[in-house]
């Protein structure tokens, strides 16, 4: 299992990667630098998709309230420009470990 505190790096690692891409496409366009940028971070997604299966087996392994320890530790990461953007990014993430929760993936 990858636990908890995974779950957050790697949930952190995806939003400060969106929030790379929101800030390059302000412009409508990707600079040489601004891409770079993005290019750097791809060990760190590398790192993201390795423990993709553990990462499955852990969010099915959830609690209640680690989910919403989950959720919090999102939202107080993530951040975009464009607030609508950001909010709706926030409220798939929450309504996908919801829905999880109703069909009682996580444990109780």
């Amino acid at each position: 299992m990858v636990g908890i505190e995974r779950l957050k790096e790697d949930l952190t690692v995806l939003g400060k990667v969106a929030a790379q891409v929101d800030k390059a496409l302000e412009d409508g366009k990707v600079s040489i630098t601004e891409g770079v940028g993005l290019a750097f971070s791809l060990p760190d997604l590398i790192g993201v998709a390795k423990t993709m299966k553990e990462a499955y087996a852990e969010l099915k392994d959830l609690t209640s309230p680690e989910k919403d320890e989950l959720v919090e530790h999102f939202k107080a990461e993530f951040d975009l420009a464009n607030d609508k953007a950001e909010e709706a990014v926030e409220k798939i993430v929450e309504l996908g470990l919801n829905i999880a929760d109703s069909l009682g993936l996580f444990k109780e």
